[in-house]
């Protein structure tokens, strides 16, 4: 049996060339936020030393680390917009379903069910989908990208630090599993004051 995430997922999934472009967007983007810190790290070399690996002088290096965070920001911004706009398209037609599903059912049910719930369901989590599956989950392989680029990165420059690191990491998700677990509650408290403002509206 398939289960509800998946069907969800299938239902307000954009096309997959959308998804190809936000994907590699966000790799192209973070990979040159890679670059920045080796860039700064040999305009200081040339500055305090006179000579780096490589062999331009300290104008040119700081002109190359500026187009580069030129370049990285027009592709923040045009991410942000393709990233927006799938997200409006998905709750769009998410909603759309959910409407024609609530008109299908009987009577009976919207009288045992609080409005402000129906009318919640119907803005704030749909657009709490659309958000998680344009933003989080299409981001979630160009960040793990750029995570073992850092690694590698860290490595090259002081593998015990690299090391060190790496062993933190599954520290470092425990702690914010344990929060999350804590701040649940505090997200199902929004969701029912947001019902109980739309409720009262």
């Amino acid at each position: 049996r398939t289960s509800p995430f998946i069907t969800l997922l299938k239902q307000t999934t954009p096309s997959t060339s959308t998804l190809f472009a936000l994907v590699g967007l966000m790799l192209v983007e973070n990979l040159f936020s890679l670059f920045s810190p080796w860039l700064a790290g040999q305009l200081s070399e040339v500055l305090l030393h006179g000579s780096a690996e490589l062999p331009l002088s300290y104008r040119q290096i700081l002109l190359t680390w500026l187009g580069l965070i030129l370049v990285q920001t027009g592709l923040s911004y045009y991410s942000r917009v393709i990233s927006g706009v799938t997200s409006e398209q998905m709750v769009i037609k998410l909603r759309n379903k959910l409407y024609s599903h609530l008109q299908s059912l009987p009577v009976m049910f919207f009288h045992e069910q609080k409005h402000g719930q129906i009318l919640s369901l119907l803005s704030y989590d749909t657009s709490v989908i659309g958000t998680f599956v344009s933003s989080t989950l299409i981001g979630f392989i160009p960040h793990l990208v750029t995570a073992l680029g850092a690694v590698v990165c860290m490595y090259l420059i002081d593998p015990l630090v690299a090391c060190l690191s790496t062993l933190l990491i599954p520290l470092f998700v425990l702690i914010t599993k344990i929060l999350g677990r804590r701040i649940r509650p505090l997200s199902q408290d929004l969701m029912q004051q947001y019902a109980a403002t739309f409720s009262i509206a």
